[in-house]
């Protein structure tokens, strides 16, 4: 125990770096706000609970479902806690408590905020262990204490599902969860509870466990709250039907009693003196009095042909008829289900079936709409317990199908279950709002004979992996008892969070299976050994993730500075993920097509593939991809040569690594960071910057990325050559060719070594990096003093380079004279002596003198494999224009005129003139149409749209988001050759919304 206690430290500490936001996965922290009525029957229980706070860390309120236990948790909460971070209320029996709410507001009336950043971990005040602390606050009784509301009945089997459910809440870095469990991914509730009592410490909160079961489940979770919170400035409120104060020592348990006659009488708006038969009918507990009070508004509203009003006649007026008076809930309920319509009864009876504790918005359509769902709301049946979300209290859901056997509940929820799961199987993304409820159907649907409900949890599972939800994910893992289809989206996590070595650990276990041998893949493109990763690729079977495969190979090559053929890769990657259905899939392809045009220096196409898939990743609520699309959009503007804005884009999208938990992407934009501030003309800051990147490398054990930190490290300290030798030892092991030719180039300019130099040429043919093979002649030219030789490898650099980047190389000073060339050059290091010069390693080399002091290839040139220039055009007379054989592209604007945030239809169509091949009947070729927005404006389709020649044509729609010029950029491709045809631009004018005209009214 003690050594897998230090092995958790060890990795605690790694993880323990940078901040961490969670997820938007979580449910929204706010409680819903009441109706402003007063809270009636409970001023007094509440008044002798905030005494108890005083000195206990945790309080109990038992009482049977319905009685008012989370209303009175609800009100508590608001006294000693922020009521805006709360995590929503509700009552485990049902009612939304004794304040007189109707319960019918919705989501949309409750103005969520956006979840607050987490503070930095140095920002965090530790509390003491000791009780006699002065720094120890008494109790949180501060506006600014977080509450966290915790609905636990549905999970109490397993005790660890509750407390991983309060690690979401509380915001836990999946990296310091991880680290925390040193058999990962098994937890234990003490070490969770280890987890949850040093939150706690750092930010205290107020936590509600609402619903908690009776007997040793219940007693269970109770104590390990108890110890989670000892030692801390955090409070326990518990909710359950029984109390637990004999078997959980010193716990505090109130009894919530129900309401007088007078009370509800108050409650319902009625005089109190009144002794009306619906305020008996209720047994003071308010679930039923919000019944009464539906039934009471009906009458009211005067519905005389309502079969409710008329059986309410002879109790309520003493109307003829001799109907009977109701007497008890039950009579209630039967009142309130009578008034309903087929559908919402039929509602009511699936939710009764389905035994789930919330139902989250995103199944209102599963179920047939949210019109029946507004329905039982407005009778009182069904409660908004926080947003977003719906629940049919217990009290309720056992009257609705009271003479069931257990088997006959379980097959019908099993029925339910499997109608719902499969349908939401067939959306393309989940709903993110809040996935507890989707986690436990997912997990109860696992062994279903729908195979479309039964990949619900294994697909739940991969998008929480994908999104570093490592909380829910272990929470889906306990609750299906450790299936093992959770390892693969678990080794996703650890390798996202920087533990590589567990990752792999993970994958192994499942052996050949194709899933994993993808993911191995991933694991070794991680770590940077891009011949490992490449030979495991080739060994997977073609059919298998084909998207996938494509986007991974295309990765690999670009990461190896071997370009060549990525870009035919990542088009039929784009295009077999648009089959599949799988815009994740897409979003990453696109992305990796940015990188590509990045590399080969490609700026403006590479602004536009990264826009795209960085929208993709927005709307998919993919973080972890939106931070490494601005990493790579801040190189966009690294690539131009634009100081004043990539550093703090870069510093921008540091941020956006540390917010997801991922070390990886945070070394990566470190590292360009680095070359910006030395491009900016700040070489201790890069330097400074270089040295922390490397550790980070190290960490996460990324030889790729260490590799090339180690050599620009170098490059800022000349005299540093055995640095460069272990970057080219590094890049040796992982197999980057433009890395090793770059780093042998270097060392032979250094050391004068004419092998290194054809060595590094040698690489630079492989990698298919022909300005490389001229940047080696340069160097090799001027070392042996070859005026002709420098100037033909200078001609030949001009059709790879701008001027502007080989200014100056082309006079290089004369030996001896102690001149320097511009800054732009060398060793990203302004100011140092000779910086952009080769120094005389020979005292420590070994290696002969330098004949010549070598002007080397500027950063620029170090990461890109640029392709040749275009060649400006010859000057040439104008041609007469010929209509008949030229084909046109006709746009046409489908709509009156085009408003803000107001999608408006354009259409395009390929006309060809009279004289063209494409004018006759025949075969016409296929066609594909890309429509990109210039400005802020959202296109769809997102992706290429099919048309041919002379046909209809096609349509687009176009949602602009900002008024004034709107402009479009429409592609047309040739769809076999993928040879681009023609590009259109279009400028629309964007009115404002408030001139958009109001919609004819019907007579």
């Amino acid at each position: 125990m003690e050594d897998r206690r230090r092995v958790a430290a060890r990795r605690l500490r790694k993880a323990r770096s940078g901040s961490y936001t969670p997820p938007e996965s979580q449910p929204p922290q706010e409680t819903p706000p009441h109706d402003g009525r007063p809270f009636v029957g409970r001023q007094e229980l509440i008044g002798r609970l905030l005494r108890e706070l005083t000195t206990a860390r945790v309080l109990e309120l038992h009482g049977p479902a319905g009685i008012g236990k989370s209303e009175i948790a609800r009100r508590l909460t608001l006294l000693v806690g922020d009521s805006g971070a709360t995590g929503g209320s509700g009552d485990a029996g049902g009612s939304s408590g004794s304040s007189g709410s109707s319960g019918t507001s919705s989501s949309g009336d409750m103005g969520i905020p956006d979840r607050p950043d987490r503070p930095e971990d140095s920002d965090r005040p530790e509390h003491s262990d000791r009780p006699d602390d002065p720094e120890r606050p008494a109790h949180p009784a501060h506006t600014d204490t977080p509450v966290h509301w915790l609905p636990v009945s549905e999970s109490a089997h397993r005790p660890e599902v509750p407390l991983l459910k309060l690690l979401g809440r509380l915001g836990v870095p999946p990296s310091e969860l991880r680290a925390s469990l040193p058999d990962f991914p098994d937890a234990t509730p003490g070490e969770l509870v280890e987890v949850i009592r040093r939150e706690l410490r750092r930010r205290p909160a107020v936590v509600v466990a609402d619903g908690v079961p009776a007997g040793r489940p219940g007693a269970g979770l109770l104590t390990s709250l108890t110890d989670a919170v000892r030692g801390t400035a955090g409070l326990i409120v518990a909710t359950s039907g029984e109390s637990h104060a004999d078997s959980v020592r010193s716990l505090p348990s109130h009894a919530v009693p129900p309401l007088t006659e007078e009370q509800g009488a108050e409650f319902l708006g009625l005089p109190t003196t009144e002794r009306h038969p619906l305020v008996r009918a209720s047994h003071g507990f308010p679930l039923f009095l919000r019944l009464a009070e539906s039934l009471l508004r009906e009458v009211r509203a005067g519905v005389a042909d309502s079969a409710v009003a008329q059986a309410l006649d002879v109790a309520l007026y003493g109307a003829g008829g001799g109907r009977p008076v109701p007497r008890t809930p039950d009579d209630l309920f039967a009142l309130s289900r009578r008034a309903l319509t087929p559908r919402a009864d039929a509602l009511l009876t699936l939710l009764a079936q389905l035994e789930m504790e919330d139902l989250p918005d995103a199944m209102t359509d599963v179920l047939g709409g949210t019109g029946p769902f507004r329905e039982l709301s407005y009778r009182g049946l069904l409660q908004r317990p926080r947003p977003g979300h719906w629940r049919l209290p217990l009290a309720l859901r056992e009257l609705v199908t009271p003479r069931r056997t257990p088997g006959e509940r379980l097959r019908s929820r099993e029925l339910v279950e499997g109608a719902i799961a499969g349908a939401l199987a067939r959306t393309r993304t989940p709903a993110w709002s809040d996935i507890e409820s989707l986690v436990l159907l997912a997990a109860r649907t696992l062994h279903s004979a729908d195979p479309l409900a039964r990949d619900c949890a294994p697909r739940l599972a991969r998008d929480l992996g994908r999104r570093n939800d490592l909380s829910t994910l272990l929470m889906l893992r306990s609750s299906t008892l450790r299936h093992p289809s959770f390892d693969l989206p678990l080794a996703a996590v650890a390798r996202q969070t920087g533990d590589i070595t567990l990752a792999t650990r993970l994958l192994r276990s499942h052996g050949d299976h194709e899933d994993a041998r993808l993911e191995l893949v991933e694991n070794l493109r991680h770590s940077g050994l891009l011949d490992q990763a490449t030979a495991r690729l080739d060994g997977a079977p073609k059919d298998v993730a084909p998207g996938w495969q494509l986007h991974l190979r295309a990765a690999l090559d670009c990461d190896r500075g071997a370009p060549a053929g990525a870009a035919a890769l990542l088009r039929r990657a784009v295009e077999t993920h648009q089959v599949a259905g799988s815009e994740h899939g897409e979003a990453w392809a696109a992305y990796h097509y940015g990188r590509l045009r990045l590399l080969i220096g490609d700026a403006d196409g590479a602004a536009e593939r990264l826009r795209f898939a960085r929208g993709l990743f927005h709307r998919l609520d993919e973080r972890r991809g939106v931070a490494w699309a601005d990493t790579a959009l801040a190189r966009v503007l690294l690539l131009r040569g634009d100081r004043s804005r990539t550093v703090p884009a870069l510093r921008r999208a540091v941020d956006g690594h540390r917010a997801t938990d991922d070390p990886r992407g945070r070394a990566w934009t470190g590292y360009y960071l680095a070359l910006a501030l030395a491009d900016e003309g700040s070489p201790d800051l890069a330097s400074a910057e270089l040295d922390r990147t490397v550790t980070l490398f190290r960490t996460v054990r990324d030889d790729l990325g260490l590799a090339w930190a180690l050599h620009h490290r170098a490059l800022l300290r000349p005299v540093a050559g055995g640095t460069l030798r272990e970057a080219l030892e590094v890049f040796w092991r992982n197999g980057s060719l433009n890395g090793l030719a770059w780093t042998l180039l270097e060392l032979g300019a250094r050391e004068a070594d004419e092998g290194r130099l054809r060595s590094a040429r040698g690489f630079f043919d492989l990698a298919g990096d022909e300005a490389g093979t001229y940047w080696t002649d340069l160097v090799a030219a001027t070392l042996a003093g070859d005026g002709p030789g420098r100037a033909r490898a200078l001609k030949e650099l001009c059709r790879f380079h701008p001027p502007g980047l080989l200014e100056g190389i082309g006079h290089p000073p004369p030996p001896g004279d102690g001149g320097q060339l511009p800054p732009l050059f060398g060793y990203m290091a302004r100011g140092l002596p000779d910086a952009g010069l080769a120094p005389d390693l020979s005292a420590d080399s070994g290696r002969r003198p330098a004949r010549h002091r070598v002007a080397l290839p500027p950063r620029a040139a170090r990461y890109t494999v640029p392709e040749p220039l275009p060649e400006p055009p010859a000057p040439t007379p104008p041609a007469p224009p010929r209509p008949d054989v030229e084909s046109h592209v006709r746009l046409t604007l489908l709509d009156d005129d085009v408003f803000c945030d107001v999608t408006a239809r354009i259409a395009l169509r390929v006309e060809p003139g009279p004289g063209h091949p494409w004018a006759g009947t025949g075969d016409l070729p296929l066609l594909r149409v890309h429509a990109v927005p210039l400005t802020n404006a959202d296109v769809e389709p997102a992706h290429s749209v099919p048309v041919r020649p002379a046909s209809d044509g096609c349509e687009f729609r176009l949602t602009p988001h900002r008024t004034g010029p709107m402009r479009v950029r429409f592609t047309i491709e040739h769809r076999d050759s993928g040879s681009v045809l023609q590009q259109v631009e279009t400028e629309l004018d964007v009115r404002p919304a408030a001139l958009l005209p109001p919609a004819p009214r019907e007579a």
